[in-house]
């Protein structure tokens, strides 16, 4: 029985780690995804071979996506980092005071 009792803890805390990394790989993609495509718009729109209305077009899609980054892939990056630490951080935090508290 003290074997399946560590097995379900090592399981455990492997989920914990493996949760709070994909956390964190999600909030570090979505922040590079958002910053890739304003330059990405930035570099089109400065294009000179463009006729007036793709300007227009590049212009108001630029604006979209600045305005997407701080009101949305912003405050998600800082959801899933925070997220991702917290469930990397209080797990084995977590494991050590239930050690503590049977001792």
């Amino acid at each position: 029985m003290a074997k399946l009792g560590g097995l379900l803890t090592k399981n455990r805390f492997r989920v914990s780690a493996l949760l709070g990394i994909l956390f964190l790989v999600i909030g570090v993609s979505l922040l590079g995804y958002s910053i890739s495509a304003i330059q990405d718009h930035e570099q089109l729109s400065n294009s000179a071979d463009l006729a007036l209305e793709q300007m227009w077009n590049y212009d108001g899609s630029l604006r979209w996506w600045r305005n997407a980054y701080v009101t949305l892939f912003l405050p998600l990056t800082a959801a899933f980092l925070t997220l991702g630490g917290v469930v990397l951080v209080s797990q084995p935090l977590l494991t050590r005071l239930r050690h503590k508290s049977v001792v």
